[in-house]
């Protein structure tokens, strides 16, 4: 009786051992990559819409947009919270998100549940902007310095603020799938015009604000 008392008790613990084991869950592998949208740069000017008045503000006229994402997390379909890749390079991975033509970037990877995701977000330590030539917001025109608006120098850096980045990273639409033993790539495409017409001043803060929009390489544009 004792024997198959005990022999219940082991049968009962391997089956436990079995379901808790994390090793028993389906995987795949994933590499989220960054690049530019290719025909942006063609386009000669976006409009600027700030603090309720129209300017003029090149897409040229922004020689970089530097970001240091430190961190990248996804949301599975099924619910739960987000999960954290693995962020590629050591203390994060510094992008000009206006130089990205040349070659992607690869921000993160590392292994998933397979399943559904429907949600990628890019959270950063620092952001700032250098303009390749003096650009006014604020009270602006489009005529150059009016009464209200702040004239920022070229060549130099401007901290910039990122709206709720602090909170909720840099949002992105990405909807992608992770079977297992597979080993997906996932881009996502940074639109530099889109971005653009997001730039305004914060006055309160002193600081530029810029929203940069990045879409999932196969989604449409609105």
């Amino acid at each position: 009786m004792r024997a198959a008392s005990a022999a219940l008790a082991l049968v009962t613990i391997a089956v436990v051992s079995a379901c808790d084991n994390p090793a028993d869950v389906q995987t795949g592998s994933l590499m989220l990559t960054l690049t530019s949208a290719q025909d942006s740069r063609s386009r000669a000017v976006a409009a600027l819409l700030s603090d309720g008045a129209d300017g003029n503000v090149t897409v040229d006229a922004v020689e970089a947009l530097n970001v240091t994402v430190d961190s990248v997390k996804v949301r599975p379909a099924s619910g739960g919270g987000w999960v954290a890749l693995g962020v590629a390079g050591e203390g994060g991975v510094r992008v000009n998100l206006m130089d990205l033509a040349s070659a992607d970037v690869t921000l993160a990877r590392g292994e998933l549940a397979a399943g559904d995701y429907v949600a990628a977000r890019l959270f950063f330590t620092d952001a700032e902007i250098v303009f390749s030539e003096q650009v006014c917001l604020g009270m602006n025109t489009g005529a150059g310095a009016t009464p209200g608006s702040v004239c920022l120098e070229p060549g130099v850096p401007h901290e910039v603020v990122i709206p709720s980045g602090e909170e909720t990273g840099i949002k992105t639409d990405a909807r992608f799938a992770v079977t297992e033993g597979s080993e997906e790539t996932v881009t996502l495409v940074f639109d530099p015009e889109a971005t653009v017409r997001s730039i305004a001043w914060a006055r309160g803060l002193q600081k530029v604000i810029v929203a940069p929009v990045i879409r999932a390489s196969n989604s449409e544009e609105g």
